[in-house]
């Protein structure tokens, strides 16, 4: 499965069809590195053109919500460069806790730099301390999904804790997000979709990611 230009419901829902289904033993997903070119604002600002209007948080198809009921509200959201959104996000989805995964290190020295300017607005806006942020290379997915899907467990265990999983990040860290769902049912995921996608050349860099899930979604 190519899941570089594809939208990120559109794969994650069909993913989880096979997933209740049983009915995939091996799945191999490709991503296409990604070569941006942001355009500048008068002030020098860079304007994320790919998408516009405000996002809505979606549940994927075929992987229905849980509610547990509690009181205590926990969101691990994976994040990219787009600040005014993120900061619409947390304002609306408003929780007592927030963790963000972002990409560190990018594709490429400047997509990190703007991922860790997108941080560290959200450190100084949000009063978020250090502690909350989880930094994961932009093709880690293994080290991102057992690292998660872990401290959503611990988190989902706590007594009158509901566990929210937003996929609002790079494909890769989206994908790991995903299986991380898998494996924590107790925990709702929502994948960021927006207003609308706006049609925008993009480049590629040298190299594809490849990740294979084997013996996943069919018991041996």
């Amino acid at each position: 499965m190519d899941v570089t230009s594809t939208p990120r419901l559109l794969w994650c829902s069909l993913v989880s069809l096979w997933n209740q289904k049983n009915s995939v033993r091996t799945i191999a997903f490709l991503y296409a590195r990604p070569k941006y070119a942001f355009k500048e604002n008068p002030d020098r600002e860079l304007i994320f053109d790919y998408t516009q209007g405000d996002w809505k948080l979606c549940e994927p198809a075929f992987l229905p919500p849980y509610f547990r009921g509690g009181l205590q509200k926990t969101n691990f959201i994976s994040i990219g460069y787009e600040y005014d959104q993120i900061k619409r996000l947390l304002y609306k989805f408003e929780a007592d806790s927030n963790f963000f995964i972002y990409s560190n290190p990018g594709f490429q020295p400047s997509y990190t730099t703007l991922a860790e300017k997108t941080i560290t607005k959200i450190k100084n806006v949000f009063e978020v301390p250090d502690r909350k942020f989880m930094a994961f290379a932009v093709n880690d997915f293994v080290g991102l999904y057992q690292t998660l899907t872990t401290k959503i467990a611990e988190t989902s265990q706590q007594t009158g804790s509901n566990s929210l999983i937003v996929g609002a990040g790079s494909k890769i860290h989206s994908l790991a997000l995903l299986f991380c769902a898998f494996d924590n049912p107790e925990a709702s995921l929502r994948i960021r979709v927006p207003t609308r996608y706006n049609e925008v050349s993009t480049g590629w860099a040298e190299g594809i990611e490849g990740i294979i899930a084997e013996n996943v979604f069919c018991p041996v």
